[in-house]
């Protein structure tokens, strides 16, 4: 059965087409019968745009996008320092440290930012580095970090923290380190090491005075609970 917008448009076509018959006799007037066949065609397919657009699916289309997974730092194969390991720094012989880590993240046209820096006991908002972490085809991408010795302090623990996300800020500020705005607070990877300037084999009260300033930069970082005013 036809429903009333089909009987709508085949009355307006019946319609369309008597109005046309005028033009079946065009073809009498000039040296044949096409060009009035082509005229009454063209009349009475004039319709059909009008006719058809009652059928056109006005429902929205939408595309998947691509998943926004989250980004992941892992070790390189074989890495000597691996994520969370304690790493000791002579600064008076070793002016620097360089390693790769790798970055995992599966959206690879995705460009990704990476900041770095080193937290003391008397530091907690050092300013950080940021090497760029360029798109590639590849799932795991190569970042290359390199630490100044001479930053440390003499025979005190520091902390180096590595924070990637595509959702930081253009800017150096100390306190935007791993920010990122709301809402994209999953999107941030972070991985850390444990510094300990010295030759690595230290006396017994160098060891006690470590301890002492790791534990200070662990309450230092710690999260503090915040007072709700009534």
């Amino acid at each position: 059965m036809l429903t009333s917008m089909s009987r709508l448009w085949a009355r307006l076509f019946l319609v369309n087409t008597r109005n046309c018959a005028g033009l079946q006799g065009f073809g009498r007037v000039g040296p044949g019968v096409a060009p009035a066949a082509l005229a009454w065609v063209g009349c009475a397919l004039g319709c059909l745009p009008i006719a058809l657009s009652g059928c056109l699916v006005t429902d929205e289309i939408t595309f998947d996008e691509e998943p926004d997974l989250p980004t992941v730092i892992v070790d390189a194969p074989a890495s000597k320092t691996p994520i969370g390991s304690i790493v000791w720094l002579d600064k008076h012989t070793q002016p620097s440290w360089k390693f790769v880590v790798k970055i995992r993240d599966e959206n690879s046209a995705q460009e990704l930012k990476a900041h770095y820096r080193v937290v003391s006991e008397d530091d907690a908002m050092p300013p950080f580095e940021s090497p760029p972490v360029p798109a590639d085809d590849a799932e795991l991408r190569d970042l290359e970090l390199t630490v100044k010795s001479e930053t440390l302090r003499d025979g005190e623990c520091h902390q180096l923290q590595l924070a990637v996300s595509p959702w930081f800020f253009d800017s150096t500020l100390p306190g935007l380190f791993d920010f990122v705005p709301p809402g994209r607070e999953a999107s941030v990877a972070r991985a850390s090491w444990t510094l300990w300037e010295g030759p690595g084999d230290m006396l017994a009260t160098d060891w006690e005075r470590l301890a002492r300033s790791c534990r200070a930069i662990d309450d230092l970082l710690a999260p503090t609970a915040v007072e709700e005013v009534p």
